[in-house]
């Protein structure tokens, strides 16, 4: 069996000699007898098709529902022959539980960092640090999945008058076709226009792949980040399993044994914890410099009431006065870019990563990166709410000291979820720890809320 091996740095070797070279072959699925085209991108194998293995949880493109052709009111319903006709093209739809265990024996359903390596294989990028990560985006790699048919047109010409295709290349052979979706809302759309694929990942679970759709480029992959999941039915691509263990190696830094000390902010003379982590030293609390763009946690605005669903809850001048002593004033983006003081400065993904990287005893290349347990780790033993009788503390096992100050919302309104950070890079603007979990999350997006910044040491 092949076992491609998970990196993320490609060789220009690699890719001059082999940017073209499809391995194909074909895989024959036992518990139904059918076979699939297969096709070898970098060190990774895919179907170059979508599954199509008919399961509780599964539908063809129309079964059973109204075809919305542009808008709702433009309804087409399909025979069933047509309908049967599409899974066999298209492949079946799946909800996210059963895509999740439909792959047959030896094969996956993606990981969002699998799916990566093939769209950086694809345009023929790659990155070894942060700043390589935050120039990447995924506006061409559509172009080279795409099959070079069976695409709709533009809406839209050319600069020489002509209607604009919506095929692609299909350098590699992965052949993606617009397979369009399912909704348990009770229509189904996009056949023709969009491919839409489940990853393996409840927080960042789908993908697609589109022609045309409003202002945005026909070439990109969309990924989308919001979890969990929603119950419309995607396709599935299976990628061959890699069977080779990995190895968990720790990252290479001194023993922590937690060296404490003090910084005394020069501009308004208030003094802050800090602790050393790994290679790393950090404040150990928020930062609290007042400075235009900043406030307190509720100042000028409700909190949101997650009883009541609504922003009703104001605070006193005394409790807004409070949470800024205690958790740190918090910022707008632009803000929290210039706001720490000589010597300190806003922790870019790569710095968040190794500190996440460091609390859970983990290495590797996946940038951002979002932990299972560091949040456990790296948030303070007390302060927390319960959620569902369950503490919310956490560990505090490096004198991190995360303490949940919330966030401020682009209307003016508040939410004390958890912890929220700001990080430098564009890429993912938020790094944040909550209540309910030992996660330690990223977030892409959100440049105009005000979040907490918590400082590192040049």
């Amino acid at each position: 069996m092949l076992m491609p091996k998970l990196t993320l740095t490609i060789s220009c070797t690699l890719l001059c000699t082999a940017l073209f070279a499809q391995q194909k072959g074909t895989f024959t699925d036992t518990r139904d007898g059918k076979t699939y085209k297969t096709v070898k991108i970098g060190e990774q194998v895919w179907m170059a098709e979508n599954l199509n293995y008919k399961v509780k949880g599964s539908k063809c493109y129309g079964e059973g529902r109204i075809i919305y052709k542009f808008i709702e009111s433009d309804e087409i319903e399909l025979s069933d022959a047509e309908i049967q006709a599409n899974c066999e093209k298209y492949g079946s739809l799946y909800d996210f539980e059963t895509a999740k265990k439909v792959c047959p024996k030896g094969w996956n359903l993606p990981s969002p960092d699998e799916w990566d390596i093939l769209f950086r294989y694809a345009d023929t990028t790659s990155y070894t640090d942060d700043d390589a990560h935050n120039n990447y985006d995924k506006k061409i790699v559509g172009k080279f999945l795409k099959t070079t048919s069976g695409w709709n047109d533009y809406e839209d010409y050319d600069d020489k008058g002509e209607i604009k295709s919506g095929n692609g290349e299909d350098r590699y052979g992965f052949s993606a076709l617009p397979g369009g979706r399912n909704s348990l809302r009770g229509h189904s759309r996009d056949i023709g226009d969009r491919g839409h694929w489940w990853t393996s990942s409840i927080y960042y679970p789908s993908l697609y792949i589109h022609r045309n759709y409003m202002n945005y480029d026909y070439n990109d992959v969309i990924v989308l980040f919001d979890g969990p999941p929603d119950k419309d039915l995607y396709s599935v691509r299976c990628l061959q399993t890699n069977t080779q263990p990995q190895k968990i190696i720790p990252p290479a830094c001194p023993a922590n044994d937690q060296q404490k000390g003090t910084f005394t902010d020069a501009r308004d003379g208030k003094e802050y914890k800090t602790v050393k982590i790994c290679e790393q030293t950090w404040m150990s609390e928020n930062l609290n410099y007042e400075a235009e763009g900043s406030k307190c946690f509720g100042e000028g605005g409700k909190i949101f009431n997650s009883k009541t669903k609504k922003d009703d809850i104001t605070l006193s001048k005394a409790e807004i006065q409070a949470n800024c002593k205690k958790y740190g004033r918090m910022y707008n983006w632009e803000t929290a870019m210039k706001v720490c003081p000589d010597g300190w400065h806003l922790p870019s993904n790569a710095e968040w990563d190794k500190l996440y990287r460091f609390a859970d005893g983990t290495s590797g290349t996946k940038r951002p990166y979002m932990s299972k347990t560091a949040g456990k780790f790296l948030k303070a033993k007390s302060g927390w709410k319960s959620e569902d009788g369950k503490s919310g503390n956490g560990e505090d096992k490096y004198g991190f000291s995360a303490l949940p100050g919330g966030l401020g919302n682009s209307d003016g309104s508040f939410a004390d979820f958890g912890a929220y950070w700001w990080s430098s890079s564009r890429y993912a603007y938020q790094r944040s720890i909550q209540h309910r979990s030992g996660y330690a999350y990223w977030k892409s997006g959100g440049s105009n809320q005000s979040l907490s910044v918590r400082c590192i040491q040049d």
